[in-house]
């Protein structure tokens, strides 16, 4: 059974973002993200290989892709996250992480589980 984060556990800052893509002048998209509401979570690091179809996606690529693992209280917009194109902003490390999938620990609607993978690294002079 999953029990309760101790006090001061969840102490991480996160942004839940929508991603949403406008025409260009030039004819190509431009990606902005608006901030759907404010997050506290613990993080965990998963190490590990990626494979895709049985092959090793590391040693194709020639790097690993970052995933983590997010604890964080119910909610009922982030328990569909998966299944929306809903976006993580780490604003301390400057990082958007994609949800790949929402478990319910415990099936009580206290606490949700988010593995993310590494989307991407925002350069400095974007907020």
């Amino acid at each position: 059974m999953v029990t309760a984060p101790e006090i001061g556990a969840l102490r991480e800052r996160f942004f839940v973002q929508r991603a949403k893509d406008t025409p260009s002048p030039d004819g190509g998209l431009t990606r902005s993200y608006s901030t759907l509401a404010l997050i506290w979570a613990s993080v965990e690091n998963l190490a590990g290989h990626a494979t895709l179809f049985g092959r090793d996606v590391a040693a194709e690529t020639g790097r690993e892709t970052p995933q983590i693992r997010l604890l964080t209280r119910y909610s009922l917009f982030l328990a569909e996250a998966d299944q929306i194109d809903t976006i993580l902003y780490w604003r301390r490390r400057r990082e958007r992480w994609r949800i790949c999938s929402v478990a319910d620990l415990a099936h009580r609607n206290r606490f949700l589980s988010l593995d993310c993978t590494l989307l991407d690294r925002v350069p400095p002079s974007t907020p």
